[in-house]
Order: C-alpha cells, then structure tokens, then sequence
C-alpha cells in the first residue's frame, strides 16, 4: 500500500546526495588511482613511466658502451695495423646498437673460425641491448595516470623552479618562483 501525506503536514525536504569524502592522502602521487575522488589542489594527467625509461636507458647505454663501442674500437684499431678490412668490418658492425651483435656474428664467421664462447657472449650482448631498448620504449609508450598539484593557487598562476648561479662569488643553489 502506498503511504498518503496527511493533509496540512508539510512534506519532509528531500536530503542532499550523500557526497563521496575525499580520503586524506599521506603521498599523493603513490596512492591515489583512477576513479578515486581527486583532492583539492590537484588535477589528473598521464605521464610517461620514468622508472622504465630511466631502467631501459642505463641498461642499453651500459650494455651498448661497454660491449659494443669499446670492443668495436679496439678491433678497429687493431685491425687497421693489420690491414685487414674484414676486420675493421666486423668491429664497425659491432659499434650498431642493438643489432650490433647480430650483424657481427656472420662478419666475423665469413673470415675466421668463431667459437661457440664468442656467439655466447655477442647474442648475450644482443639481448640486453633489445631488452634495454623494450624498455626505453615500454616506458615512453605506456603512460600512466597521476595526480599533478595545481599551479593555479586562488586564482593566480604560481610557479616554482631550481636556481642554480654561478659568478665571481661562489655558486649558489635556490628556489624561485614567480606569480
């Protein structure tokens, strides 16, 4: 049965919808995801993963300089006393990030006898050079979603950045700003 409104009782006031409380974060940035109330002061973006970028860069710069440039270099050079341009190939080749390693397992089998040490150690090359890349580009392409603080404080635009001076009295390291 449906329930009458006596007459000359007034009618109750609707409630307001109850509102979602905004839970108070201790890091903001780590503990907030998508879908969760966004606090005062902050607005959502999507950014790139830096520790992957960071992660990707130093395992393939690493792995690029120390088993790449260096070795390719020194079989240049060595090969260049010997006049032997298959030689100065192979340690050119070997100077190509990522492929590098690759490329240089077939130069070097078309003028000599490779063992199975060197295809070791140059396909192991190989992958931590494309595993460094993967990551690199893992982290540019796969954006994650993140809170950032709002610059615009009350209605003015405030914005803070290092400073770092040097001059003929010392260097000098701050903050600055600007409104």
């Amino acid at each position: 049965m449906a329930a009458t409104q006596p007459v000359g009782v007034p009618a109750a006031a609707p409630q307001p919808a109850p509102v979602a409380a905004i839970p108070n974060y201790t890091n903001v940035r780590n503990e907030w995801a998508p879908g969760d109330p966004v606090p005062p002061g902050y607005h959502p973006e999507t950014q790139m993963r830096t520790g992957l970028v960071i992660a990707g860069s130093v395992t393939l710069g690493a792995s690029w300089l120390t088993l790449g440039v260096l070795p390719g270099a020194i079989v240049v050079s060595a090969c260049t006393s010997l006049d032997s341009s298959e030689c100065t190939v192979a340690g050119g080749v070997l100077m190509i990030p990522v492929l590098g390693p690759f490329l240089t397992m077939p130069v070097i089998a078309s003028y000599t006898d490779i063992d199975g040490a060197a295809i070791a150690l140059l396909t192991v090359d190989g992958l931590i050079q494309s595993s460094g890349l993967a990551m690199l580009i893992a982290g540019i392409v796969a954006e994650q979603d993140v809170l950032v603080r709002d610059t615009n404080i009350g209605g003015v635009d405030v914005k803070f950045q290092p400073l770092v001076a040097a001059d003929a009295n010392g260097t000098r390291v701050g903050i600055t700003g600007s409104f």
